[in-house]
């Protein structure tokens, strides 16, 4: 699991995203992922195993499982497509 981040500026960011949409927040994610995969060396990003990342989120975003909500998502793009 990766450490608590001890910087004043991350904990203020952090607070910011936590009064995102779901959409903006899922937006966020994405850009900051897109911007640290660019700044990772290809030997750094070999050594990050998915189990380094587990539990930082304390809860989901969403406050469902991330399967359910990936479930409710197909269903509601399914829906939109039939209609």
């Amino acid at each position: 699991m990766l450490p608590k981040p001890n910087s004043p500026r991350v904990h203020t960011i952090l607070q910011e995203a936590a009064t995102l949409s779901q959409s903006d927040l899922l937006h966020l994610i994405a850009q900051l992922a897109e911007r640290a995969q660019q700044q990772t060396s290809p030997e750094a990003a070999s050594t990050v195993q998915w189990t380094d990342i587990e539990g930082i989120l304390e809860g989901s975003l969403t406050g469902m499982d991330a399967q359910e909500w990936v479930n409710q998502m197909r269903e509601q793009d399914w829906e939109r497509d039939v209609n």
